[in-house]
């Protein structure tokens, strides 16, 4: 049971330890390059639905 418990504090600690530093290295705010590697369009979107807000 001890080894169970220590287990699981162990993964806990590994799991959530990158939400606690996630966001100190720039003050919370996304660098620009956040999404190059999970979403390689992200930017062109937001450009061209900002430009369609400006002329709509």
């Amino acid at each position: 049971m001890a080894s169970l418990m220590s287990f699981l504090i162990a993964f806990s600690l590994i799991a959530f330890a990158p939400f606690c530093f996630c966001g100190k290295a720039n003050n919370g705010y996304l660098h620009p390059q956040f999404y190059d590697h999970s979403c390689p369009i992200a930017q062109e979107i937001v450009k061209s639905i900002v430009a369609k807000a400006n002329n709509g």
